[in-house]
């Protein structure tokens, strides 16, 4: 049996989330920061939830070949629909080869996570340029209407769970937002 925790959401929670991006400023300053940061064409968005930051990636820039990876298939109707590609599986064990994509990010995932570390090494090897994670600053529980938050991070919890694994980083700031404070930590792959 397996006794992994699933972190995933539902559809039913997954579309309720989607409703969020249409009355928090969160959401959006999360995706600008992430699509201003990305590097290359071929990009995978990793807990793509619905796919709405996909959808919004490849409209802003339709050069990208942008792929998705979920713990869960329950979206993958919404997905078809959408025109999305998007794999499912163990975040800790992705489906994908070696530095298959140039930009690989998170957005809300890590702290869901027993283990974020391992997901971050995955990251890490199937990067071949950058990883971009965002992440919630501080304890913001009582905002979160899905799976539990398992980790509380900050600026300095954050740099260090990425200098650990060996990560170059580029740039760790917060991004302000009246309903929810973020991080996002970008880093680069060493290359010895």
């Amino acid at each position: 049996m397996n006794n992994i925790r699933t972190t995933s959401y539902d559809i039913e929670q997954l579309l309720e989330n989607e409703k969020g991006w249409l009355y928090y400023d969160a959401a959006f300053k999360a995706w600008k920061n992430i699509l201003r940061n990305i590097i290359g064409y071929n990009v995978l968005d990793i807990g793509c939830g619905s796919g709405i930051m996909m959808m919004l990636n490849k409209l802003f820039n339709p050069d990208l070949n942008i792929h998705g990876f979920e713990g869960d298939p329950g979206a993958k109707l919404l997905w078809q629909k959408r025109g999305l590609e998007v794999e499912t599986g163990n975040i800790y064990n992705l489906p994908y080869d070696d530095d298959k994509f140039e930009t690989v990010y998170s957005s809300h995932v890590l702290e869901h996570l027993e283990n974020p570390r391992e997901a971050i090494i995955e990251m890490k090897r199937i990067a071949s340029k950058r990883i971009i994670n965002i992440v919630p600053d501080g304890d913001v529980s009582d905002k979160n209407h899905g799976s539990p938050h398992l980790h509380i991070f900050n600026r300095i919890s954050i740099e260090m769970l990425h200098h650990d694994i060996n990560l170059n980083i580029i740039d760790n700031y917060s991004i302000q937002d009246y309903h929810m404070n973020q991080i996002i930590i970008i880093c680069e792959k060493k290359y010895v």
